[in-house]
């Protein structure tokens, strides 16, 4: 199988298995946000949000350091990844016994707290699932890792639908949560053993590679916390929980969209890497512009289409209590398509070695949030949060790609861009004059419309298209094209 059949391959078992992650996902948080209406829910998303931050912050940069390092040629995949695990380990348990005993400080409420001592074994596990991830993207072999994945997911669903109907507190559904999580870290543990047998490991040299390549990751991650999940710690200091609920459950609909990009930029970070390994300009540009363009395809009806569905969405998600953040959503799901170009450009900047570079950008963007959200949220409350978070993705995907241009002098083509933007004029035009119709008539009808409108004008190559749906070809007799180590 060539390279680029075996990443088109690994594509596809990544968008089934993202799906079916978010199609069981979106289910059980559909129960959850009915069972416990909007305060509770605000109650659930603060717990999340401040988890989450401190969980992110353990990375430290650790996974794109790691992902980099085993991606350069002749690396010792087994000793680097080990000494990662172990690494990730260590700094995971640190930030989150720190983030228990913070909470204490905080204003909140009693099964907050609680909730949130609770959820840091989620976030544990959670932690090492994603570091294990790497192994997987960067042998190209994607499948075990969306099986454990959506096993977890099944479990907790499984464990959550009985808790719902014999009225368990909210302190239940966060453990059923980390169950979940639990087994999908331990299936990915043990499917990871096939490519290379993880054992604990302190090397001095690779401690100190690995330190060197992600601290500056791990200060941006630090800045770009500060903007990603500031607005809603922040939203909870000045809204009640109601409105931080809403809030929350538009922002679950954001989090379903941005896995593409994580997705897409995870498969070609590998190849990033290699390319510019070799000094090859020609073919980092070539994989920078085919990723640019998945991204404007993808990112361009989303925005566009959700603009006419926004509220159906969030009553469908939550029931009518929720009806009020379709208002919300409409704004943060612009921030999707900047999320999805900032994240394929971070990634690019990793893998290019400019990382210390970005460190500005995160700390200006990160003051500049801090002083919106201060602003913004007290006087026009999740509204307010929504637009700075706009501001900031929007920001930081500008500053990304001038870093990129000037360290490597590529300049994209905004070819497939416009024609993706016509295409997703043209859906609008046609859902404006049904936007009455029902949700799935909505869908559907403008998904036709943007799919046939951008064949139409070329904004998809139809050579491409052949090359992904004809049978996948046997590997070709040059073993040079497919390289065992990206």
């Amino acid at each position: 199988m060539s390279l680029s059949h075996k990443i088109a391959k690994n594509s596809i078992i990544q968008i089934i298995g993202r799906a079916l992650n978010t199609i069981i996902a979106f289910a059980t948080i559909a129960l959850v946000m009915r069972y416990l209406g909007p305060s509770d829910f605000g109650q659930y998303t603060i717990i999340v949000a401040y988890v989450s931050f401190f969980g992110i912050l353990a990375d430290f940069g650790i996974y794109m350091a790691t992902l980099q390092m085993i991606s350069e040629p002749n690396a010792d995949t087994k000793e680097i990844f080990s000494n990662a695990f172990t690494l990730r380990i260590i700094f995971t348990f640190f930030f989150l016994l720190l983030s228990a005993f913070a909470c204490l400080w905080f204003p909140y409420g009693t099964i907050v707290k609680k909730g949130i001592f609770v959820l840091i074994w989620a976030c544990f596990f959670i932690s090492l699932s994603q570091l294990l991830h790497g192994i997987f993207q960067k042998e190209l072999e994607m499948t075990k890792a969306e099986i454990a994945a959506v096993i977890g997911k099944i479990l907790s669903l499984l464990l959550i639908i009985p808790a719902i109907y014999l009225k368990f507190n909210l302190l239940w559904i966060l453990a059923f949560l980390a169950v979940g999580d639990f087994a999908h870290f331990l299936l990915k543990f043990i499917f990871a053993r096939k490519y290379i047998k993880i054992n604990f490991s302190f090397d001095k040299e690779i401690w100190k590679s690995l330190f060197a390549k992600s601290w500056p990751i791990g200060l941006s991650i630090i800045f770009n916390l500060i903007y990603l999940r500031g607005d809603t710690l922040i939203l909870s200091l000045f809204a009640i929980s109601s409105e931080v609920g809403f809030y929350g459950a538009s922002y679950k609909v954001l989090d379903v969209m941005t896995t593409v990009p994580i997705i897409l930029a995870g498969l070609m970070m590998p190849l990033f890497t290699a390319a510019y390994a070799k000094k090859d300009f020609t073919l980092l540009k070539k994989y920078l512009q085919y990723s640019f363009d998945a991204c404007s395809i993808l990112a361009i009806p989303i925005i566009f289409g959700t603009q006419f569905i926004s509220y159906p969405i969030m009553v469908l998600a939550g029931g009518n209590d929720f009806y009020p953040a379709g208002k919300i959503l409409k704004i943060l799901i612009i921030a999707v398509s900047m999320i999805f170009f900032g994240t394929l450009f971070s990634h690019f900047v990793v893998a290019i070695n400019k990382q210390k570079t970005m460190l500005f950008g995160y700390l200006a963007t990160a003051i500049l949030s801090l002083v919106g959200y201060f602003t913004l949220i007290p006087r026009f409350s999740s509204t307010g949060a929504a637009a700075v978070t706009l501001f900031s993705e929007a920001l930081m995907a500008a500053i990304s790609f001038m870093i990129i241009h000037k360290s490597t002098g590529i300049t994209l083509s905004l070819n497939k861009f416009l024609k993706a933007l016509i295409a997703g004029l043209m859906m609008s035009l046609i859902l404006y004059f049904i936007r009455g119709a029902n949700m799935l008539i909505l869908i559907f009808a403008g998904a036709a419309v943007y799919g046939i409108t951008l064949y139409a004008i070329g904004g998809i190559d139809k050579t491409m298209l052949r090359q992904i749906f004809k049978p996948y070809a046997k590997a070709p007799n040059n073993k040079s094209q497919i390289p065992n180590k990206l």
